[in-house]
């Protein structure tokens, strides 16, 4: 039990240390970049809150875990359970396909009105195949 609290933690930790990243991101471009949108300030501000507010509840959830041995047992049977994750890898393998065909038909469909969306969303596909093939190899080695 006492490796899987060390495992989350360390999850957690990253996740936090990529929120931060990604915001520090966000406010070097959005202090050098005067020219951007109001659009593109709103959006991305949006984003960075979302963000801080994501990695905010993840802390206060491994905090309530540490407090509750209750819930953290029940977190540590359901990730070992072999039930929930041939779930988790089914549920993700499903939603990757689906993922991958609605933004090809949004690409499709973009291709009618803007170049641009119809490039971002293409780039969109590439990176999901790339990501998907690297995964591939990676867990392929891995078993």
């Amino acid at each position: 039990m006492e490796k899987f609290k060390k495992d989350l933690a360390a999850k957690t930790f990253l996740t936090f240390m990529a929120v931060i990243f990604l915001n520090v991101v966000y406010w070097l471009f959005s202090a050098f970049n005067e020219s951007a949108s109001g659009f593109t300030r709103g959006f991305g501000g949006g984003m960075s809150l979302a963000l801080l507010g994501y990695g905010a509840f993840q802390a206060a959830r491994l905090y309530m875990l540490k407090i509750d041995e209750k819930k953290l047992e029940e977190l540590y049977r359901k990730s070992t359970d072999e039930r929930y994750a041939l779930i988790r890898e089914k549920t993700a393998g499903a939603a990757l396909q689906a993922a991958a065909y609605i933004v090809c038909l949004g690409a499709i469909i973009s291709s009618f009105f803007s170049q641009e969306i119809t490039m971002v969303l293409a780039g969109v596909i590439l990176v999901m195949a790339v990501c998907t093939l690297c995964f591939k190899f990676y867990y392929e080695r891995k078993y």
